[in-house]
């Protein structure tokens, strides 16, 4: 039984990270299905080239519809879908956020009879807030798919959308929170000076993960702080030689690029920041609780299901004052993170359990 995850690229980010430990899990687990990634575009950074070994390691077909250039990969890709599909003959095709949708619709135009069963997965709050027209006509291919939320705000966000199209929703709905595995041991990648609080940003470079935000703050940040404090940055994206510039001007600022297998190395850092404008689960803060990393987060709609709901490191502001407040209670030892440390890892052990993920998405592949 072929299961086709399709992807935007092999790289940095929530949604393709779940599809991984998703493909880990039926590997492991389900003898008697075949999990295969098929990604639109090629990214050939580090990370990606590392990933992608992981996945060859781990038996997992992964297959690429186009080139290293995202727009021409993303017209090129409906055909070549369609010639994919046709050759592999999956039970299932199941895509993970808007571009994958937008190939797998096109394809579904191309195809008379599909013969296999259509996945979503909802990985965010906001959908097709900059490209309503391309939204329309991709969510229009779809009828009653088998539709996946993360959290019970993608889940909103799915019917949002679908009525301010004028669309039926799916009969089909289901909530699986993502899955996360408890790290077997901490590796010691990040070199980290005693004496000092370690704080990482971690994600794509994006304004949807507020690095804007982070920038902004970080601009403000008292000379004072510069002996006490240690920002570091994780990831790739749109502000990377911003973030570069920064870090070369400021030297209590490292900038660490996109990294591998980051939740067995987050645990390194005492606190995480998350900034985010929107999520649809926020895998990473999840990940950093269950490392013992306690995670001061935008009080958001998906990425506050991370935590619990009394959680006291929740900013309501994304004004670079109400960052700048906390970090300065961190500094002082005002904030017990030893407590919340304990607090956040149950909390996360119990919901986001990865073998409860995988056994829910198999339970589905298999109806």
């Amino acid at each position: 039984m072929i299961v086709a995850q399709l992807i935007t690229s092999v790289d940095l980010g929530g949604a393709e990270n779940m599809v991984f430990t998703l493909c880990e899990y039926l590997k492991q687990e389900e003898p008697g299905m075949e999990p295969v990634v098929i990604e639109i575009y090629r990214s050939g950074n580090p990370y990606a080239v590392q990933k992608r070994a992981q996945l060859k390691e781990m038996g997992v077909q992964l297959y690429t519809l186009g080139s290293t250039h995202k727009y021409s990969s993303l017209a090129a890709g409906p055909l070549a879908l369609r010639q994919l599909l046709r050759k592999m003959k999956p039970a299932v095709v199941h895509a993970h956020t808007d571009l994958p949708d937008f190939v797998l619709a096109m394809t579904l135009r191309l195809l008379r009879r599909p013969g296999f069963r259509v996945f979503r997965t909802i990985h965010n709050t906001e959908l097709w807030s900059t490209h309503s027209f391309l939204g329309k006509i991709t969510e229009s291919a779809f009828r009653n798919d088998t539709i996946v939320a993360v959290s019970q705000s993608a889940a909103a966000a799915y019917r949002q959308i679908r009525e301010r199209y004028r669309l039926p929703v799916s009969a089909d709905q289901h909530l699986v929170y993502n899955g996360i595995k408890e790290p077997a041991q901490q590796d010691q990648r990040f070199q980290l000076e005693p004496g000092k609080l370690h704080v990482a940003f971690a994600g794509r470079l994006e304004r949807q993960k507020g690095i804007d935000i982070l920038l902004n703050m970080l601009r403000d940040v008292p000379a004072s702080w510069a002996d006490r404090l240690h920002l570091h940055i994780i990831g790739s994206g749109h502000f990377e030689q911003e973030v570069r510039t920064f870090c070369a001007w400021h030297p209590w600022c490292t900038y660490h690029g996109a990294v591998s297998n980051l939740a067995d190395a987050i645990g390194a850092f005492p606190v995480l920041l998350m900034p985010s404008r929107f999520e649809g689960m926020g895998l990473i803060s999840a990940e950093a609780s269950l490392a013992g990393t306690v995670v001061v987060a935008s009080d958001v709609p998906g990425l506050n299901e991370t935590l619990p709901t009394d959680w006291p490191l929740f900013v309501q502001d994304p004004s670079p004052a109400a960052w700048l407040a906390i970090l300065d209670r961190l500094l002082q030892g005002k904030i017990d993170l030893e407590v919340l440390q304990k607090k956040a890892y149950y909390y996360v052990l119990k919901k986001f359990s990865w073998k409860e993920m995988g056994q829910q998405y198999a339970i589905l592949y298999k109806e």
